[in-house]
């Protein structure tokens, strides 16, 4: 179980869950590891993504075994994350209140293969981590 903050962090899973403050459906797009077409979601505004149950590690091309997270409980905190999920249909999402700190956010439950990549780090996030090497230095 990892928590990925990182910009490029990536992690694969048959189930993922997670919330985001805004989403942007941007229709069917051709996946670049998998070859597959997948539907892209853009999630923007503190998004957070879970693997909740793992896929098959038989189902993983080596290339998506070495770049990919795909253990249990991993999960992504960042401002974006862009989302491929493994379905022609477009999935709902819920608004819940109190997610986000005083927000309401958007959650999502994809129960289809689906890669999520971080695309903008939390930028207070990366000012703690530069304090820090900064001290060790």
């Amino acid at each position: 179980m990892a928590k990925l903050i990182n910009s490029g962090d990536t992690i694969i899973g048959k189930h993922t869950d997670g919330h985001t403050r805004k989403w942007n459906w941007k229709g069917l797009k051709k996946h670049p590891v998998l070859n597959r077409n997948m539907t892209l979601y853009e999630c923007t505004l503190n998004s957070y993504a879970e693997i909740v149950k793992e896929c098959e590690i038989e189902d993983l091309n080596d290339e998506c075994k070495e770049k990919y997270n795909h253990k249990l409980g991993d999960c992504l905190e960042a401002f974006a994350i862009s989302i491929y999920v493994d379905s022609k249909r477009k999935y709902n999402f819920s608004v819940e209140a109190g997610i986000s700190g005083r927000h309401k956010a958007s959650t999502f439950s994809f129960r289809d293969l689906s890669v999520c990549s971080i695309t903008t780090p939390l930028s207070n996030l990366e000012k703690h981590i530069k304090l820090l090497e900064q001290g060790k230095n």
